[in-house]
């Protein structure tokens, strides 16, 4: 299974969503274990909170 920290750059839950249905399929299901985005968001995935991680976690402060 394929463990995903998806990068939104949008707030369409709808693309976010499909994006992950097509991971799924590729890879015989997905976990995703966070989102990040410039932002805090919320989004759900299967009914759950996916919990927001702050771009400056992601690259540990340094920059993009």
């Amino acid at each position: 299974m394929l463990k995903v920290l998806a990068w939104v750059v949008s707030n369409d839950g709808r693309f976010f969503q499909g994006a992950i249905n097509i991971l799924e399929r590729q890879h015989n299901g997905v976990e995703v274990v966070g989102v990040t985005a410039g932002a805090p968001i919320r989004l759900t995935k299967n009914g759950k909170i996916v919990p927001f991680v702050s771009l400056s976690e992601v690259d540990g402060g340094g920059g993009l």
